[in-house]
């Protein structure tokens, strides 16, 4: 059976900007809070990284807009380990209404960091394992567009 990690969350009134709509700084918020649960389920709690002196650092992020939320609008956010070896996870997450709509998605590279150190090392093996299964019991899905896609105004000369 494919399961899809899945968050559900309400748009709150602190949330909301000058627009009317959800800010953007919000929308980056929980997808951050989406991974920080998703490596606490898998392993990798607060407390566990402290007692192994080891973290993950956010090392690139990607977030494309398509659709605006707004005040009280429920979204769920689905996250898909896209790819991952020893040391990183690149991260794909959705956010969407009414369980298919998608308005906001989410690229992210993390790298794991040995805190004594502050360098980047190897995943804890138990954590390492639990990507590697979820990775293959996760929902399997069309990559859309938005991953690997990069910013840019096309060029039409003077």
């Amino acid at each position: 059976m494919n399961k899809t990690f899945t968050v559900t969350r309400t748009v709150t009134e602190d949330a909301i900007d000058n627009n009317n709509h959800m800010h953007d700084a919000y929308y980056n918020i929980i997808f951050s809070e989406v991974i920080n649960k998703f490596n606490e389920v898998h392993g990798l709690s607060l407390p566990e990284r402290d007692r192994l002196q080891y973290t993950v650092f956010t090392v690139e992020t990607h977030t494309t807009f398509l659709h605006e939320l707004t005040l009280g609008q429920e979204f769920n956010i689905e996250l898909f380990l896209y790819n991952y070896d020893d040391k990183r996870t690149h991260f794909f997450l959705r956010m969407l209404i009414d369980n298919q709509e998608v308005v906001t998605t989410n690229e992210v590279m993390m790298l794991g960091i040995d805190r004594t150190q502050r360098r980047a090392a190897p995943f804890p093996k138990h954590y390492l394992n639990a990507i590697q299964d979820y990775a293959h019991k996760q929902e399997k899905i069309e990559w859309p567009p938005q991953l690997g896609h990069s910013i840019g105004i096309p060029y039409k000369g003077e």
